[in-house]
């Protein structure tokens, strides 16, 4: 078993925690007893783990040799990049607002349902690449 096989295990925390911090950032509109650290420390799990993804499906793409599918899996790649960075800019961003006792929670909802586009956008990707393309772990 390789690193690379880990990458759906590494893959589904970021979308569910991801997820799990927009519906905490919308009940916390109107639950104001909800902390805003919750948020902050799922944003932290999540995107080390979006990182594990990113690194996994590194050594998940070198084992494919149809090029057909290799453009495929970029567009995936790209995606799974791009949400590891927004991630990594949202924790900076939402821990300074932390440290700064700033609870901007419009700000904070209107990111986070950005990277939940995202994250919906690269899940898709990877679920046309298991479900149409049979790409997967073994």
């Amino acid at each position: 078993m390789s690193f690379g096989d880990f990458h759906p295990f590494f893959s589904h925390f970021p979308i569910a925690l991801i997820c799990l911090i927009g519906v905490i950032e919308l009940l916390r509109l109107f639950i104001k007893k909800i902390p805003s650290f919750i948020s902050l420390i799922i944003l932290f799990i999540s995107t080390v783990m979006s990182f594990l993804s990113v690194q996994s499906g590194q050594i998940e793409k070198s084992l494919v040799k149809d090029i057909q599918i290799i453009k495929i899996i970029e567009n995936h790649e790209s995606f799974g990049d791009i949400v590891m960075w927004y991630s990594i800019v949202l924790l900076i961003i939402w821990f300074t607002l932390f440290l700064k006792k700033d609870d901007n929670q419009i700000l904070k909802l209107f990111l986070i349902f950005i990277l939940i586009a995202l994250v919906i956008q690269t899940a898709l990707l990877g679920g046309d690449l298991v479900h149409i393309h049979h790409i997967y772990s073994k």
